[in-house]
């Protein structure tokens, strides 16, 4: 969303939800704006605690499960398992390491781009640190949940790079950026998502998945491509997302899976097919840009949304 619709519209979507909770203050920042945001969380996921705090890791025991907790809220597009994922917490030692790794590659993200980590410190209010379970034989990287929006789950596992803890906390941005244009505008119709007959290829897990699933995938997967094209390192070794070229072909392949399904114009809303058309033009653009000399991908990456 960032990139293939720039901060502008991001804006124009978090001040709508905001609006209500404002109280006729003026809006001068984001920051401004982050309060009315939160309050409009606090009414629409009542079940999950909003950390107002300048930090967004959660240490708190507590906190950490009531926000893993509220992962799997009402979980009805479950297919792999995703509500479930998230172990028991890491021992203590072991997770202020894996919070101190994280809290570089935040830094080195912010880093990045003024505007993109101004994004960022309105959309996320909390990352909590935990391990995956491996379920249906898959781990997990770390997540995004609609029913936790705003929270952010990292793994942080040993064989990650600070690179790809980068380009993890896009990804996962981008999954609540979507969450949150939804909370403006219908994605799908919710009814026919649910049956097996709507289902198409996912571009990062490249397998059959929901609709709500593959169209996120798309829009991932766009984001990584414009964010390596312009502002993320791409001479960094990454193991977790596949080289761009890889990635383009697997977003248009899961492209036309998706608006070619026989359902398409039911299942997928107006708002939808835009965003589609949008990440289908940027990646052949992108087909122009890229050169095939990136590090060769190693493992799978798996994020629940």
């Amino acid at each position: 969303m960032f990139s293939i619709y720039g901060h502008e519209e991001i804006i124009r979507n978090f001040y709508r939800l905001a609006y209500p909770f404002l109280g006729g203050r003026e809006i001068r920042t984001s920051a401004d704006l982050r309060v009315g945001y939160l309050d409009f969380l606090a009414g629409h996921q009542p079940y999950m605690p909003i950390n107002r705090s300048d930090d967004v890791f959660i240490t708190d025991p507590a906190i950490e499960k009531a926000l893993v907790g509220a992962y799997g809220h009402k979980a009805s597009l479950n297919d792999l398992g995703q509500s479930e994922i998230i172990d028991e917490p890491y021992p203590d030692a072991i997770k202020r390491e894996k919070i101190a790794r994280a809290r570089h590659a935040l830094d080195e993200f912010l880093n990045l781009d003024d505007t993109l980590a101004a994004i960022f410190d309105l959309t996320i209010h909390s990352i909590v640190v935990r391990p995956s379970k491996r379920l249906q034989g898959r781990a997990s990287y770390g997540g995004s949940s609609s029913a936790a929006i705003g929270t952010i789950w990292l793994t942080v596992g040993s064989t990650l790079t600070t690179s790809d803890l980068v380009e993890m906390l896009l990804h996962e941005l981008t999954h609540h950026l979507l969450f949150i244009d939804e909370r403006n505008y219908p994605h799908f119709d919710y009814e026919l998502i649910t049956r097996e007959e709507n289902r198409a290829f996912s571009a990062i897990l490249n397998m059959i998945r929901p609709l709500d699933k593959v169209m996120h995938s798309i829009v991932v997967a766009t984001e990584l491509i414009l964010g390596r094209l312009r502002f993320l390192p791409d001479d960094k070794p990454r193991i977790v997302h596949p080289p761009t070229n890889k990635m383009i072909a697997d977003a248009m392949t899961a492209y036309e899976s998706i608006t070619s399904l026989d359902a398409a114009d039911l299942v997928l809303r107006p708002r939808t097919r835009e965003i589609l058309d949008r990440c289908f033009a940027a990646c052949q653009s992108a087909v122009l840009q890229v050169t095939y000399n990136e590090p060769r991908r190693i493992g799978n990456v798996d994020t629940i949304s």
